[in-house]
C-alpha cells in the first residue's frame, strides 16, 4: 500500500484489498512455529510481520496461495511463509503453511565425492547454523581428507600437500589459493581465542564446495559419460589431472 492508501496500478483490486487488510486479514503479530532455515532452529516461533499478500491464484482445487513476511525468533532475520487457503479472504488459523523461505541449504555432498569425505562435509554444513568454530575446523578436515583421498601419493602437513598439488598442476592456481585459505581459516577456528565468524564459515562452505566438484563430481559425471565410472573411481577419480 502507498502513503495515501494508493496501491499500484498492476495490480488488481482483489489484491489489493488483501494488501490493504481487507476481510479476515489482520495476520500480524500472530505467531507460528517452523524450522527456521537462516539460523536452523527447530520449531522455533515465527511473529508474522505483515499483511498477507495473494500470490497466487485459484488453482484446479479453489485454493489460493498467500504469502506474509515472518521474523524468527531465534536470529530475528526473515522469511516468508506460504500458506494455502480455500478462499479469497483469508484467515491464518485454518490456513494450511506450505512453506517457508529461504529452505536451508542442503548438507548433502556433491555427487561422487569419497564417503569419508562427503560424512566430514556434512558435519561442517550442519555446524553453520550458529556453530561457526566446528564449522570451520570441519571443513578444514573435509579438504584434508579431500586431497588424501585424490592424490594418495602426496605426503607431509596439509600446507605441503597443497602446495605440491599446485606445483604439479593437479589443483588450478585459483584452487590451490582457496585450499589455503580454508587450510589457514580452518586453523584459525581450531586455534584462535577469537571465535570463528559467520561470513567466514560461509566463505569455507563455498569454496570447499567449489574444490568437491572439481575433485569428484567432474571427473565422475565424465566418467558416467564414457562408461568407465567404475575404473575411474578405482584410480583416483580421472580428470581433473592426478599422478
Amino acid at each position: 500500500v502507498l502513503g495515501d492508501g494508493l496501491v499500484p496500478s498492476h495490480i488488481g483490486v482483489e489484491s489489493a484489498l488483501l494488501l490493504s487488510g481487507g476481510g479476515h486479514m489482520n495476520t500480524e503479530g500472530q505467531i507460528f512455529k517452523h524450522n527456521c532455515g537462516r539460523c536452523g532452529a527447530r520449531s522455533v516461533a515465527f511473529t508474522i510481520r505483515s499483511e498477507p499478500y495473494r500470490s497466487r491464484g485459484e488453482d484446479s482445487s479453489g485454493s489460493y496461495a498467500f504469502d506474509v513476511f515472518a521474523v524468527c525468533g531465534n536470529c530475528n532475520r526473515g522469511s516468508v511463509a506460504t500458506y494455502i487457503y480455500g478462499s479469497r479472504s483469508f484467515e491464518l488459523e485454518y490456513a494450511r503453511l506450505s512453506k517457508l523461505s529461504p529452505r536451508r541449504p542442503s548438507t548433502d555432498a556433491p555427487a561422487h565425492t569419497p564417503q569419508n569425505v562427503a560424512h566430514f562435509y556434512r558435519q561442517a554444513v550442519r555446524s553453520m547454523p550458529g556453530l561457526w568454530d566446528a564449522a570451520g575446523s570441519m571443513f578444514r578436515k573435509t579438504l584434508e581428507s579431500a586431497l588424501k583421498a585424490k592424490f594418495p601419493s602426496l605426503s607431509g602437513s596439509l600446507y605441503d600437500r597443497i602446495k605440491s598439488a599446485g606445483e604439479k598442476g593437479w589443483l588450478t592456481k585459483e584452487l590451490a589459493a582457496w585450499a589455503d585459505h580454508i587450510r589457514l581459516d580452518g586453523n584459525d577456528a581450531i586455534h584462535d581465542e577469537n571465535p570463528f565468524e559467520q561470513d567466514q564459515a560461509e566463505t569455507l562452505a563455498t569454496f570447499t564446495r567449489l574444490i568437491l566438484l572439481y575433485l569428484f563430481t567432474l571427473p565422475g559425471m565424465l566418467a558416467e559419460a564414457q562408461g568407465t565410472e567404475g575404473e575411474a573411481q578405482g584410480s583416483e577419480a580421472g580428470a581433473p589431472p592426478t599422478e
